[in-house]
């Protein structure tokens, strides 16, 4: 993988400053994308909206603390409400990948295909719980081909070992992360 240093720099995102207080020692701080963030948020509040709706009576019943499986359902609605609600509030809040001079710091995937959203609630519920790799354990950067692969990376480590980051960006991003990854583990 060739690395251009002026490949799209457009992809500097706003962090918020107490993520670049905790981690000021850092070479870079890759931050999730807004328009990510935004894209999963007005899902959350679509769906939201539409079991609010499908379930009215229950919404009623639910602010009458009347419990049942309807306003079970009805809370489902309104905690995807304000998931969506949180997730906008907190765009910057959200780095994915730490780098520093000679390890980085970053989620690992755990989940594939529709799993793929248990690790993105962890990604959110937990935001600054990160995994370690040292600079010098590192290989190579991979993008996996194939018609689902569309925004998966790993790093191949010298044993061998294929870690999936955990990013949940565009392909655009994630080409660009890769590429400064492969950058610095070249130097």
């Amino acid at each position: 993988m060739n690395y251009n240093p002026n490949y799209n720099g457009a992809f500097q995102f706003e962090i918020d400053p107490k993520i670049k207080e905790k981690y000021r020692n850092a070479d870079r701080i890759f931050s999730s994308n807004p328009e990510t963030i935004r894209k999963i948020s007005k899902k959350l509040l679509i769906f939201g909206i539409i079991i609010m709706l499908i379930s009215i009576k229950a919404v009623i019943w639910l602010l009458m603390l009347k419990i049942d499986l309807l306003t079970l359902i009805a809370g489902i609605g309104a905690f995807l409400i304000y998931a969506s609600v949180y997730l906008r509030k907190n765009i910057s809040k959200f780095p994915i990948l730490i780098v520093y001079q000679d390890e980085i710091l970053f989620r690992k995937q755990k989940h594939f295909g529709k799993l793929k959203t248990l690790d993105l609630y962890h990604f959110y519920s937990k935001p600054l719980e990160f995994e370690t790799l040292y600079k010098c354990d590192l290989k190579q950067v991979v993008i996996p081909t194939g018609i689902f692969n569309t925004t998966e990376l790993f790093v191949e480590t010298k044993n061998e070992e294929k870690i999936f980051l955990l990013l949940n960006v565009e392909k655009e991003y994630r080409d660009y992360i890769a590429q400064y990854l492969q950058q610095y583990i070249n130097n």
